[in-house]
C-alpha cells in the first residue's frame, strides 16, 4: 500500500476528446520539466494506486500520457479529473521540496536569532504580497527576502525581521 507521505502530487488528469488511450497532464509544479516518472499514482476509491507510465510526451505546457491498464473509455473517464502524484524515491537526490505557502498555517515564525514571534494562523495570499497573520495579531509579508529558511518536520519558518517590524 502506498501512503499519502510517500507520494508528492504533480498534476491532474484530464480526458482529451477523440483520444482512447492518452491523458492529458496538466501539470501543479516545474518538477516534471526535469523528471519523467515511471509511474503516476491516483487515488482510486481511496487507495493509491500506480500505473506505469508507457508514453510520456510534452504538449506546450502540459504533456500526454499513456499508462498501463488505461485503454478503454471507462477507465480513461475514471481517471479524468484526479490529482497524480509519483513516489518520493522517484524524485532526483537533489530535489528539495518547497512548503507551500498554503501549508504554513501552524508554522511557529522565529527570529533568526531563535526568539519565537507567532504561530501562523492564517495565510493571505489575495493582496499583491502574501501576508502571514501570527496568533499574537502581529500581521508579516511573507517575502523571499525575508525568509531565511522553512523548517517542515519541526514546523517552523526562520524569517530575518527588520527592527521595528515587531514589537
Amino acid at each position: 500500500m502506498i501512503l499519502d507521505n510517500e507520494i508528492l502530487k504533480v498534476g491532474m488528469l484530464k480526458q482529451l476528446r477523440g483520444q482512447h488511450k492518452a491523458l492529458c497532464l496538466i501539470p501543479s509544479s516545474d518538477l516534471l520539466d526535469t523528471l519523467t516518472p515511471r509511474f503516476l499514482i491516483a487515488p482510486i476509491d481511496g487507495i493509491n494506486v500506480p500505473f506505469e507510465v508507457l508514453e510520456f510526451k510534452p504538449h506546450g505546457t502540459q504533456y500526454m500520457v499513456t499508462l498501463d491498464g488505461v485503454d478503454t473509455e471507462q477507465r480513461l473517464q475514471q481517471l479524468h479529473g484526479k490529482q497524480v502524484s509519483v513516489h518520493r524515491r522517484e524524485l532526483p537526490d537533489d530535489y528539495e521540496e518547497a512548503t507551500p505557502v498554503d501549508e504554513l498555517e501552524g508554522f511557529m515564525v522565529c527570529s533568526t536569532d531563535g526568539r519565537q514571534i507567532g504561530r501562523i494562523m492564517s495565510v493571505d495570499t489575495q493582496t499583491a504580497n502574501t501576508l502571514i497573520e501570527l496568533d499574537n495579531g502581529a500581521v508579516l509579508p511573507l517575502h523571499e527576502d525575508l525568509v531565511v529558511e522553512v523548517i517542515p518536520d519541526e514546523r517552523q519558518l526562520i524569517m530575518e525581521l527588520p527592527e521595528g517590524l515587531i514589537q
